[in-house]
């Protein structure tokens, strides 16, 4: 979604004066250690497994043995992997093992938590999103967030689908792109006629949508959803499940949810999160596994995931 030719990099404030760590290599990663090593070096601090022939782009997001504690607790330790381009990645596992976390690390708002901190490394687009010189509202302006209950703002559905647009001032033609926006997300045909009407107005399902569409509007690079149907009924889900899979083809996704159906359903990588390092949920969340859905639901590498995906554990 983002403009032709336009660096995202750039765009978010990050310099990126070194080639791409990983361009052309295609991994399988774990949480538990590398079983050979890969084609090419990755990052200080990856644990990489097999060679893995999924994913065909290249990575947007990479972290390398992130870390973020709450007033010195741990809510996250050790996390290394990658979210890649046009992909829909699904964060799942049980309640407290830092999914959220992770999700609003990969654009720094978890900083904005008094008494957080953070170690480790996050690259987006190869670029270090921790370096002195990077500035974090310019990466929050390419990846944006969207919150588990819908918070459309006071004023109109227009004025909600326009705010991002009005605020980087980039409203040549606000009409257009207000209507490209809702169009996007499905909700065109059934708000089009009333755009100066109370956002308060819609239904609940319509209303994360407009968020969703107030999101789009200022074309990221990278969509962040955490548990956006949490709060909806089936028939919502439904259609913002089918929204997302047509946001695809234009824009990278990360998506935390607890409905492991729904990870099935439209993600084309899961990676599992574990509170502790045993069975027990002591301690903070660590990855656990991460691969295609399909794999994850079907064949899964590891005895934790096995026992998360088929409800013996969480």
């Amino acid at each position: 979604m983002r403009p032709s030719g336009e660096d995202p990099a750039a765009a978010a404030g990050l310099s990126r004066p070194l080639p791409h760590p990983r361009s052309g290599a295609h991994h399988r990663l774990h949480a538990d250690g590398a079983a050979q090593p890969p084609t090419a070096s990755p990052p200080a601090g990856f644990r990489v497994a097999l060679p893995y022939e999924f994913w065909e782009h290249d990575a947007v997001f990479e972290l390398a043995d992130l870390t973020v504690s709450y007033a010195g607790r741990p809510a996250l330790a050790g996390v290394s992997m990658a979210m890649h381009e046009l992909e829909i990645t699904a964060l799942i596992g049980p309640s407290g093992c830092g999914k959220s976390t992770l999700l609003r690390s990969l654009n720094r708002l978890t900083e904005l938590v008094p008494g957080s901190e953070t170690s480790g490394r996050i690259r987006y687009r190869g670029a270090d999103a921790f370096a002195p010189q990077a500035d974090p509202v310019a990466l929050r302006r390419r990846v944006g967030l969207v919150a588990q209950r819908p918070a459309p703002f006071r004023g109109s559905i227009f004025d909600n689908v326009a705010f991002g647009l009005r605020l980087h001032h980039r409203h040549a033609d606000l009409d257009s792109a207000v209507e490209f926006a809702l169009r996007r997300c499905g909700l065109w045909e059934e708000v089009g006629g009333r755009l100066r009407a109370s956002a308060a107005s819609l239904s609940l399902g319509q209303q994360q949508r407009l968020c969703i569409a107030r999101a789009v509007a200022v074309e990221p690079d990278v969509l962040l959803l955490d548990e956006p149907c949490g709060a909806l009924d089936p028939i919502s889900t439904g259609r913002i499940e089918d929204l997302l899979l047509g946001l695809r083809d234009h824009v990278t996704i990360v998506i935390v949810t607890h409905n492991m159906q729904q990870a099935a359903r439209i993600s084309d990588v899961t990676a599992v999160l574990l509170a502790g390092d045993r069975n027990d949920g002591a301690g903070p969340g660590r990855l656990v596994e991460y691969d295609a859905t399909e794999r994850v639901f079907t064949d899964p590498a590891d005895a934790r995931t096995a026992a998360y995906v088929t409800g013996r554990l969480g």
